[in-house]
């Protein structure tokens, strides 16, 4: 085997061993990893092997597109290779899941590493930046979304298929930009794909003029245009085969808490100001954890000396000179978006671009640096070795041991300023501090004394450890750096300080769901559940693999917007009861919402047009002397379509209190007929004298409505 397929392999494995305690099931994954994402997919594809194709999710808040629901990633074909799993083992698990969300990062891994061969560089010290660089704490910071490392996990690759439509490989480069693009847009990831439209725009130009400078190109308008053309076939094609379920998520999520406002202070909520960005690179736990991309203090060192010094470098040539700068311009304007509203640039663009104006945590937009900065740590560590740590080929004399004592200096007064201000990321106080604490008692001496230096000391120490090896090597051991074990040194120091943090960031000792491993038949659960009285309690996803009951609850800014405001009026989002609601109208609220002994889900009325539940039942109860025959399929129902047949003495209305969205329609007695929304929320149908059939139908692939949207 050559020792690029050597390289490639160890890419594919190595964030499998770096996240040990993970991959290994040591720990476990917490935040929205089990609760949200995984409930997900263990639904659907539980369904699917029990042959049914769920498209809707009548268990959540009282109803929720599945197959809209961008958690559910439900079109992003690579997560189908769960399902087979699952058709091999028998089950799906969580610890499964983990392992399939930490590929992402070898995707990822595999895709930088091609990407950066492009510049010529040199592949060992490509090889190890890669490596480097998926040690960061945002890459594994993401794995609490599996949806988003499988959305960035695919940037590079696109990136490389656009410098391949340049090289003139056309077949190449229609398959990485058109199955990348098509991953990234079904991976359900939104924040991602309205980010990546930064990311590819300046690409696009960086790849090019990059092309024509230095690897001969023809100039011109006509050869730029050519290449417009090419890689705009694949970004088309991809954004045509992804738009109908784009289409779908966007009108449902128009419809959901949260995600249908335009709204500045919302947009702004997360920052990550200068003292974000300085803190990433020293003092991790002062940065803001959706954005910071620490990658260790050598890595901050390695970077600083060649900034400071490259200008310098005696030999010093174009190419590199371009690729020094347009990555310092594209790190300054990320950096703009990132911090939000401290930043009057992105405080103009926010007022001038519509499509960014119903996003939050700008912070996350960083991953877009991830592969420039894995450009300039490769070009840094070449910088070092060339010069011979500074002291060869710089157009001025100075004692490089000096140089780097003051970078190690300015960088120590940094951390202690933060450490002795007391200054940490609320994320890291609220989320992440109590992860190492609850490890540290569990662990015990001397573990428990080392987790407690990951509150900022950790740092500051290995920042003193690095400086004095440095000096070493400086001052005594030259030799070093023609070492071959030189890069390992810098991978072993980096993976060691980054490794406690990158593994217990966002784990838990053990999953929330259990047993999940064991083999279920979920169409039994679903007809058990369906008999049993709804519950309202405090939920954190989709949570049927853990109460088996239908919920009315949603968790935070999530659901159907309407259903959300109506049960607010009763119960608060951790299930408190409203001190205002009188015990008539508690009495009706869970009659309404079928959560006493009686389970009622379909109600009979004279009339919907009532503003409080309290009328609306009344009216229920008064119209039962009107139903002659009831009959319906709630043993048999799944979520998609449900039938009720009925005879009737006068003239009323049927209400099923499952939410609405524009993909249902319904059929009485084989016509179709108008949905009209109760409260705004639910499907009622007028209902005539004698005998209706009545069925309600999901049709999410309904082309008429998703036309009707665009138009």
């Amino acid at each position: 085997m050559d020792k690029d397929k050597v390289r490639i392999v160890i890419l594919v494995v190595w964030p499998f061993l770096y996240l040990f305690p993970l991959s290994s099931g040591l720990i476990s994954m917490g935040n929205d990893f089990d609760a949200i994402y995984f409930s997900y997919k263990k639904y659907i594809f539980e369904f699917f092997d029990n042959n049914y194709i769920p498209l809707w999710n009548p268990v959540e808040g009282s109803g929720y597109s599945l197959i809209y629901n961008p958690f559910a990633s439900f079109f992003y074909l690579p997560s189908w290779i769960n399902f087979i799993l699952l058709k091999i083992k028998g089950t799906f698990s969580l610890h499964d899941y983990l392992l399939y969300t930490i590929s992402g990062l070898s995707i990822f891994n595999i895709g930088l590493y091609y990407w950066l061969k492009r510049f010529s560089l040199n592949l060992n010290q490509t090889f190890f930046s890669v490596l480097i660089i998926s040690c960061g704490l945002l890459t594994t910071g993401f794995l609490k979304f599996p949806n988003a490392v499988h959305s960035f996990a695919w940037f590079p690759l696109i990136m490389l298929g656009i410098d391949n439509a340049l090289n003139k490989k056309i077949k190449n480069s229609f398959i990485l930009i058109f199955f990348g693009f098509t991953f990234l847009l079904t991976a359900g990831y939104p924040y991602f794909v309205i980010y990546s439209v930064f990311l590819f725009a300046f690409y696009i130009f960086f790849s090019y003029f990059y092309a024509v400078s230095f690897e001969n190109y023809e100039r011109g308008i006509k050869f730029f245009l050519k290449f417009i053309i090419i890689i705009s076939l694949p970004f088309f094609l991809g954004l045509i085969v992804s738009s109908p379920w784009l289409l779908g998520v966007k009108e449902i999520l128009d419809l959901t808490v949260d995600r249908n406002i335009i709204n500045h202070e919302f947009s702004i909520q997360h920052k990550f100001n200068l003292e974000h960005v300085i803190a990433s690179w020293i003092y991790p736990v002062a940065s803001n954890t959706a954005g910071r991309y620490s990658l260790g203090i050598l890595t901050t060192v390695l970077i600083t000396s060649y900034l400071l010094t490259f200008l310098s470098y005696k030999q010093k040539n174009k190419k590199e000179l371009y690729l020094f700068s347009t990555s310092i311009i594209f790190f300054i304007f990320v950096s703009i978006m990132a911090a939000s509203g401290d930043s009057v640039i992105f405080n103009f663009m926010w007022n001038k671009i519509g499509f960014i104006q119903q996003l939050r945590t700008w912070p996350r937009i960083n991953i877009l640096l991830i592969p420039f900065i894995c450009l300039i740590l490769t070009l840094s560590i070449n910088h070092l070795i060339r010069t011979n740590f500074l002291k060869n080929n710089l157009t001025f004399k100075f004692n490089n041991l000096l140089f780097f004592t003051l970078i190690f200096s300015v960088i120590l007064i940094g951390q202690l300023y933060f450490y002795f201000n007391d200054i940490q990321s609320s994320y890291w106080e609220i989320w992440q501090k109590k992860r190492f604490e609850f490890a540290g008692e569990l662990l015990g001496f001397p573990f428990k004394n080392i987790l407690n230096l990951f509150n900022g000391e950790i740092h500051i120490i290995f920042l003193l450890l690095i400086s004095l090896i440095a000096i070493y090597i400086i001052k005594f051991n030259e030799s070093f750096l023609k070492n071959k074990f030189l890069l390992l040194f810098f991978l072993f120091f980096t993976s060691i300080e980054l490794f406690t943090i990158s593994n217990l960031q966002w784990s838990l000792y053990k999953w929330k769901t259990v047993n999940t491993e064991e083999k279920i038949n979920i169409k039994s659960d679903f007809s058990k559940a369906i008999n049993k009285s709804r519950i309202s309690s405090y939920v954190y996803g989709n949570e049927f693999f853990r109460s088996k009951a239908f919920q009315i609850n949603n968790f935070e800014s999530w659901g159907n917007d309407n259903h959300n405001k109506i049960i607010r009026k009763y119960i608060q989002i951790n299930n408190d009861l409203k001190p205002s609601i009188s015990e008539e109208s508690l009495k009706n609220f869970n009659y309404f919402f079928g959560m006493d002994k009686i389970n009622k889900r379909i109600f009979l009325t004279k009339n919907i047009n009532y503003g409080e539940i309290d009328d609306f039942v009344n009216d229920s109860l008064n119209f039962n002397s009107n139903i002659l025959n009831y009959k319906d399929s709630l043993n048999n129902y799944y979520g998609n379509n449900i039938s009720i047949n009925l005879e009737l003495k006068e003239d009323g209305w049927i209400s099923f209190i499952d939410n609405y969205d524009p993909f249902w329609v319904a059929y009485v007695n084989g016509k179709k007929t108008q949905i009209t929304k109760l409260f705004g929320a639910y499907k009622s149908v007028k209902v005539f004298k004698g005998i209706n059939k009545i069925k309600f139908i999901y049709e999410p692939f309904n082309f008429k409505i998703l036309y009707n949207f665009i138009y």
